[in-house]
């Protein structure tokens, strides 16, 4: 089994595009280029301009399709913008300029093809992606209008990985609903929707009465795009995959002789596929939990209005689990509590009861927020409050963990950032489920197991490699956790071709693997001196939409240490964390995090 990834497998002819194209580099004599300068954007509206590409610092790359006097051209048509003066423009050869830059270019280039009902935008030297289908529209003071228009803007990082981020251009219409800190409306770049393009805002657009937008977003708004749709081919053009399959299919037609992109391919070592047995051994462990200690619901609402979501409790645990629900007055430290309060808002931060408790389990539902979906959440509900249990009683019972069979103990730490105090938490546990939670402070002076523990949080992040985690195994091996900028992609060829042929993708284990191997279940990868893995969707059963994209997670051991992580994937494959999903991170993390929500 194979997996892809956002990293970029490539050709690049650079003969053949220095052949067909000038590359300038720009570069300014002032201390940084602004993002949105109007220089990145008006030489755009002169054809000889392919593409501007600009991340950031004092200069950017030029595409040109004029082979002869390109310098003076450009020259002369910035000539007219505010920075010109403090430009100095000149040719660079196509080996002297990365990689990265030179795929940027020329997908930046890509936005003179247009198919429908997709458009591409090269804006202030980055590349967006617009969907017809995605564009918010609404009545302004009775008035239809376009409000928003959310974009994917893809970008390729410095180690040759892709990177698809969500951003939004607003209505100037909706000025007053936009929270502005460093600059002014007035100081934003304005764009224009043109043709179904964006592009920068000239004065003849005065005269087409053209609405404008910035790159902003509403305060409290944030657009989305899903990761992958398959429910008929408008919805998954629609998705970041399928808006990236349009856009490597455009740029490897344009390019034809000069590059080519696909993504890079990582084998597979070992794979757990989520089961139904899986959730039948969960649902036993938790049984065994409900039928043991009992579950209290106390109404602290302190207005009775909390008694409709007692109510719909009661009614849920006595269908769904056949117990019965007691109300009370009072928490106790001998039961699961329930306990019914209002959102943060109705207290406005007086005399909140959003309260934590160290000596009893509790966990809070609000009345705004569960009323008419207690049906659907309850079970998440239940976790929690069990998570809390375990705390209390320092022993796991959402798990059977002598399943593993350890010698010893297992230990898994994290770090916490408290005002400008670093802090370090560590959970051990023994083979019988037990487990004592401590916290260590880094002190150079001691040189007992937790804080040597403590110091390679200290250590990874001296050497610009900051962890998610470590763990220590019942031999004394250290491996850490970290984020990457790796994440996976699906056989997104083989669902358009099945979605244009079939109209719907081929159901069944096969099919699953061949089309989504990427992106569901737990795969981990490895790569000798390092291991790499990646937690996606419940393959059994998958819905059609992904929201969010699968992270690549890297696993390196410390200190001389041996790669063991593999046989900790098994504390992935449990759904009791993420309420139906997946654990990204072996779930000891969740009891760690939960104590700190708890205690600090």
């Amino acid at each position: 089994m194979q997996i892809r990834t956002n990293e970029l497998s490539y050709e690049l002819n650079k003969d053949a595009l220095f052949g067909k194209y000038t590359i300038l580099k720009c570069e300014t004599t002032d201390k940084y280029i602004k993002y949105g300068a109007r220089v990145l954007d008006c030489p755009q509206l002169d054809k000889s301009v392919e593409a501007v590409r600009f991340t950031g610092g004092r200069s950017f790359y030029v595409l040109m399709n004029q082979r002869v006097d390109a310098v003076r051209s450009y020259k002369k048509l910035i000539e007219d913008t505010e920075e010109w003066k403090s430009l100095t423009v000149s040719e660079v050869r196509a080996n002297d300029v990365s990689d990265d830059v030179l795929l940027q270019l020329l997908i930046n280039a890509v936005y003179n093809y247009n198919p429908e009902p997709l458009k591409f935008s090269n804006l202030t030297g980055h590349f967006y992606m617009v969907n017809y289908g995605l564009i918010k529209k609404g009545k302004i003071k009775g008035v239809e209008e376009i409000k928003k228009i959310p974009t994917l803007e893809i970008s390729i990082t410095k180690d040759m990985r892709l990177a698809l981020n969500v951003r939004t251009f607003t209505s100037e219409l909706l000025k007053t609903k936009i929270k502005f800190t460093r600059m002014k409306f007035e100081q934003y770049p304005k764009y224009v929707l043109d043709n179904g393009v964006l592009r920068r805002e000239v004065l003849s657009d005065k005269d087409k009465k053209l609405r404008r937008y910035i790159l902003r977003q509403v305060e409290g708004e944030k657009s989305k795009i899903a990761f992958l749709d398959i429910s008929n081919l408008p919805t998954f053009y629609k998705s970041k995959m399928g808006m990236l399959l349009n856009l490597v299919e455009a740029f490897n037609k344009k390019y034809t002789g000069i590059a080519k992109i696909d993504f890079k391919m990582l084998d597979v070592s070992s794979a757990i596929n989520h089961k139904t047995s899986d959730n039948n051994f969960e649902k036993e462990i938790i049984a065994k939990n409900l039928a043991d200690t009992k579950f209290r619901i106390i109404d602290a609402t302190g207005d009775g209005s909390g008694e409709v979501l007692a109510n719909q409790m009661i009614e849920i645990f006595e269908n769904k689990y056949n117990l019965k629900l007691t109300v009370g007055k009072r928490l106790t430290s001998d039961a699961y509590n329930i306990r019914i309060i209002h959102n943060k808002d109705y207290y406005a931060g007086v005399d909140d009861v959003h309260s934590t408790y160290v000596d009893k389990a509790v966990q809070h539902i609000t009345v705004e927020n569960y009323v008419g979906v207690a049906k659907t959440a309850v079970d998440a509900v239940i976790y929690e409050v069990m998570i809390k249990k375990d705390l209390l009683d320092g022993k796991i019972s959402l798990y059977d963990w002598t399943r593993f069979e350890f010698d010893g103990d297992i230990k898994f730490g994290v770090c916490r950032k408290v005002g400008d105090i670093t802090k370090y938490f560590f959970m051990c546990i023994h083979p019988d489920g037990s487990f004592e939670i401590k916290e260590q402070e880094s002190n150079l002076f001691k040189n007992d197991e937790y804080n040597r523990l403590a110091d390679i949080f200290l250590d990874m992040y001296n050497l610009g490699k900051p962890i998610r985690g470590i763990v220590e195994d019942d031999k004394g091996q250290i491996n850490v956790i970290r984020d990457d900028e790796y994440f996976t992609i699906p056989n997104i060829w083989k669902i358009e071709n099945d979605l244009k042929s079939n109209h719907k993708i081929p159901r069944g284990d096969k099919f699953r693997d061949e089309y989504f191997s990427s992106v569901n279940d737990i795969r981990y990868v490895d790569m000798g001196e390092y291991a790499l893995y990646f937690v996606g969707v419940i393959g059994h059963g998958m819905n059609r939409t992904i929201r969010n994209a699968s992270l690549i997670r890297r696993v390196e051991p410390y200190g001389g240490s041996e790669i063991f992580f593999e046989k900790l994937l098994p504390l992935m494959n449990v759904t009791f964390v993420r309420n139906g999903q997946l654990t990204v991170v072996p779930f000891p993390f969740k009891y760690l995090n939960e104590y700190l929500n708890s205690n600090l």
